[in-house]
């Protein structure tokens, strides 16, 4: 994707109007900023609760031109780094006198993307384990669930019609005779 000095919003997946932008540029808080690539530190299938992401950027300056690029490194949620894009406007940290981005404002990028969050499941297979308090204080009544539940019964025949070869008597011990012993046992 090519951007040049001064630029349109053409090629911006999701564009701020430039009276935004400006208002931002003045305000002396966040701004906005364009990806120009990026990678995260994530294999396939894992899908961290923080991961580092490797970002090139280009910050949105005033009549429409774009700052020099530059790499930036921040750690956010999984599905945020799988979402940063090329062309996705994002909100950054700049240096004014410059016009170079010095970082992602992670918090709020979470939030713009927050709605985004199946497509995050579709670009990143995998599972993830809430490590949350939640999660974790959810684990022992789902344990008790899996452990409290009463074991199958199996037919005496497994299923399988009592002239399956499977069920031949072993030692001349019948399937259903070790059951009946079983259950005497007890």
């Amino acid at each position: 994707m090519a951007f040049g000095s001064p630029s349109s919003t053409t090629g911006i997946l999701n564009p701020t109007p430039q009276a935004e932008v400006d208002r931002l540029l003045q305000a002396g808080g966040a701004a906005r900023g364009v990806v120009t690539g990026s990678r995260h530190d994530m294999s396939d299938g894992d899908r961290s609760v923080r991961t580092r992401v490797h970002v090139r950027v280009r910050a949105r300056l005033p009549q429409g031109a774009l700052g020099p690029e530059t790499s930036v490194t921040a750690w956010v949620n999984w599905k945020v780094a799988v979402l940063l894009e090329p062309g996705l406007e994002v909100p950054v940290e700049i240096d004014r006198s410059t016009g170079s981005v010095t970082g992602l404002v992670t918090g709020q990028l979470a939030e713009e993307l927050a709605s985004r969050s199946k497509e995050a499941k579709q670009r990143h297979r995998g599972y993830d384990v809430e490590t949350g308090l939640e999660g974790i204080t959810g684990v022992p009544s789902v344990m008790r669930e899996v452990f409290a539940a009463p074991s199958p019964t199996v037919p005496a025949d497994g299923g399988l019609g009592v002239e399956h070869p499977l069920l031949a008597p072993i030692e001349g011990v019948s399937l259903v005779q070790a059951e009946a012993q079983r259950r005497g046992q007890r």
